[in-house]
């Protein structure tokens, strides 16, 4: 683990902004720390496979995201030229990636998708999840745990 995934770790454990109860557990049972951050009761934004954003735009974007990529004058042109190559290429849809995100906004402001369709999409990319996974770091081992909390 990096020392910047440390100080995260580190973070988590000493705010348990989720209310875990990390420290009833510490320093004797880092065990069950590491459990508590490593089971899979959340989700988060994952990949989309290509064939299920692809199922979501034939729901009504798809042939807006055609048009916009033809319009040399859309604002959006790329990105939808983007987008048509990754669903032709079998490519997933990276949601997760803030960049996708902010580029997706894009298009609610140029007509190609409405807030709700979005909406749609981002539910379609929820993946299963940990706390160690929303938070950014890999699963963390008891001496993780120990080396985190006595550094606090």
């Amino acid at each position: 683990m990096s020392p910047e995934q440390q100080e995260v770790l580190r973070a988590e454990l000493t705010q348990d902004p989720e209310g875990h109860g990390y420290a009833t557990h510490l320093p004797d049972d880092p065990a069950r720390v590491v459990d508590l951050l490593t089971q899979m009761r959340t989700t988060m934004t994952g990949a989309l496979r290509s064939t299920t954003a692809k199922a979501w735009a034939a729901a009504g974007p798809y042939a807006r995201i055609v048009d916009a990529s033809n319009d040399a004058d859309s604002p959006c042109r790329a990105s939808c030229l983007v987008i048509r190559d990754s669903f032709a290429c079998g490519d997933p849809i990276h949601l997760e990636d803030p960049r996708l995100e902010a580029m997706l906004a894009g298009w609610v402001a140029c007509g190609i998708a409405t807030e709700a369709e979005f909406a749609d999409l981002y539910e379609l990319a929820q993946v299963p999840a940990s706390r160690a996974d929303v938070l950014g770091i890999p699963a963390p081992t008891a001496r993780d745990i120990v080396d985190a909390w006595s550094n606090e």
